[in-house]
This record gives C-alpha cells, structure tokens and sequence, in this order.
C-alpha cells in the first residue's frame, strides 16, 4: 500500500510542476470527466523508484514491470522466504527450507483448483489454444502449483470460475463467482 500511495503522490506532484491543476469538484452522478486524467495516467507511467516491495516502474500499458513476489511461510515467530516469483515469469523455490512431511500431504491425490484470469498470478498463454488441460496456464499461481505438485507428488486440475468474477452475496445469501462456485462445490471441489 504505502509503494502504491507514493506512486500517485508523485504523478500527481509532477503533474502539478508541469501544469496548474487546481481543484474542480466532479460529481459521479454525471458524464463530466476531469481533463487531467489522460495527463496523470501517463505520469504514473513514469514513475521509476526502489519502494518497499522493490523496483517500481510500469510499461506503456500502466502495468507494473521488473519485480518480484516472495513466497512467504509461516514460522513460529513470524515468516521465512521459500521463493520467489519474477515477472519475468521465473518461479525459483528453496526446496531445502520447507518443512514438509511427505506422508501427511497430498500424494496421489487430484484437486481441482478454482481460479480466475488475473495477471500476473494466472494467464492464459499466447498459444493455449493448441495446448489442453493446465498447460495451458501460466503466472505466478501456475508456477506455484506446478512446483507445489512436484514437492508434494499431487495433482491438479486449474478450473476457471465460469463467470470469471471472485464472488459476492446475492439478495437470497447465496454468491456469485468464485466464492459461490467453492460454496456449490462445482467442478468437484
């Protein structure tokens, strides 16, 4: 939270040295839209720093480039780094620093896991047409999932929520999405 905050901060700062932008107040009830935006979206563009979660820069598309995920395990007294995740969609685990014990796992089970597309974390690949099953797949949760499957000898099976949203309630209580899809156990959950 705190890199994104810095990043508007300092779009709208730059924003403001190479134009006065003023306040006008805008009502979301209306079509009007600020004339600053199109200017904003491209300084946010801009902006290149190390933050907190690492090298913060965006490509022309506003998405962010260059950085990493760490994969974090839970320790007694707080987390320890397992791996990381690159954009360039590299996926290294310390293999030697998860505590696993085989025999409780997973082995020789399949799960089904229920997903949306969100990048980075799942994607479709450019040819996944012409490929089947997970395959298909690519980001930092199919990474994971695949290395995850290695370690603890299970498999998987990705599903994509039908209506490709993450879930909310209905007037009736039930949901919608993923969230309603884990609830209805559809797909064999």
């Amino acid at each position: 939270m705190f890199d994104a905050v810095h990043v508007v901060v300092s779009a709208v700062r730059e924003l403001n040295r190479s134009q006065e932008i003023g306040v006008k107040q805008l009502s979301c009830s209306t079509s009007q839209i600020w004339q600053h935006g199109t200017s904003l979206m491209n300084y946010l563009r801009m902006v290149e720093y190390d933050g907190l979660t690492g090298r913060v820069e965006f490509n022309s598309k506003g998405q962010r480039t260059n950085y990493t995920l760490r994969i974090l395990e839970k320790a007694g007294d707080g987390h320890r780094e397992v791996g990381v995740w690159y954009s360039n969609r590299t996926l290294a685990m310390n293999a030697t620093s998860l505590d696993i014990n085989i025999s409780d796992t997973l082995e020789n089970k399949t799960l089904v896991v229920t997903t949306i597309l969100e990048n980075p974390y799942m994607m479709r690949k450019a040819n996944y047409r012409s490929l089947s099953g997970n395959d298909q797949y690519e980001g930092f949760c199919a990474e994971m999932l695949m290395e995850l499957a290695a370690l603890l000898r299970f498999n998987y099976k990705i599903k994509l929520v039908e209506d490709g949203l993450y879930g909310a309630p209905e007037p009736n209580g039930s949901w919608t999405g993923m969230v309603g899809e884990l609830i209805n156990r559809v797909g064999g959950h």
